[in-house]
């Protein structure tokens, strides 16, 4: 009798003790989940400026008479992000070309800032004194995705 009242207490303790392992861990679990949460969201607005920056290089490069203008090649990006359902307004597509002749190049880059909810919480844990640390994990980024080719 004596033996099951002894077992029956740790069994006890140990279900105490479960409780507090899992109060202690939960947040760091809860944490790292909000942050592959984040990642996944920041791959996924990266492939689409990505895209965006392909469509958009592909109107430009194809040969025409008279070639596409750099407006109508941003408009392409920004249509490629509001499929996507991206706010067109907040990106910034930028259109550089050395000439309108075949062999020149034509370079679009596309930026959209994005905030992450997961650096915005754990940015004050972060910070310290040093300003420029603190701005570096303020959870606001700009993510961007550039192509290079040549106009046909």
């Amino acid at each position: 009798m004596e033996t099951t009242d002894r077992t029956s207490r740790r069994g006890r303790g140990e279900r105490g003790m479960a409780a507090v392992e899992f109060a202690l861990m939960m947040p760091v679990f809860l944490m790292m989940l909000a942050g592959i949460a984040d990642f996944g969201r920041a791959f996924t607005i990266r492939q689409t400026l990505a895209s965006a920056a392909h469509e958009a290089v592909r109107v430009g490069s194809v040969r025409g008479c008279p070639r596409p203008t750099a407006d109508a090649i941003a408009y392409r990006a920004t249509q490629t992000l509001a499929d996507s359902g991206l706010d067109p307004a907040n990106a910034v597509v930028q259109v550089t070309r050395t000439g309108d002749e075949a062999g020149d190049l034509l370079t679009v880059k596309v930026e959209y800032p994005t905030e992450f909810s997961f650096l915005a919480s754990v940015a004050p844990l972060l910070a310290t004194a040093d300003a420029a640390q603190a701005d570096a994990f303020s959870g606001s980024w700009s993510l961007s995705a550039s192509l290079v080719s040549e106009l046909q």
